[in-house]
């Protein structure tokens, strides 16, 4: 998808100083909406294979880990790119 398809709305969200998330999440582009709905596919996968157990290794605990880390990693991503500079940054 080229870069002129998806900039107008983002520009358009900074300059219009939009704080809703979810029109932020509509400008995004396909690839990113892609990604973003991969990791949620994954997720849901890894949970239900810790809730069936058919995996000695990978139990609910160690989806808790997996949570937790990327928690972090999100919550670090959210104060940087989103509360504190928000339209600075696409």
């Amino acid at each position: 998808e080229p870069y002129v398809e998806y900039y107008g709305p983002i520009v358009q969200l900074r300059e219009g100083r939009n704080r809703k998330l979810w029109d932020h999440y509509g400008a995004l582009s396909h690839l990113s909406l892609m990604l973003v709905k991969s990791l949620a596919l994954v997720l849901f996968v890894l949970f239900l294979l810790s809730l069936i157990g058919s995996n000695p290794n990978f139990r609910l605990n160690n989806m808790a880990v997996l949570l937790a880390t990327l928690a972090q990693a999100f919550l670090i991503l959210y104060f940087v790119h989103w509360k504190w500079n928000r339209f600075d940054l696409s």
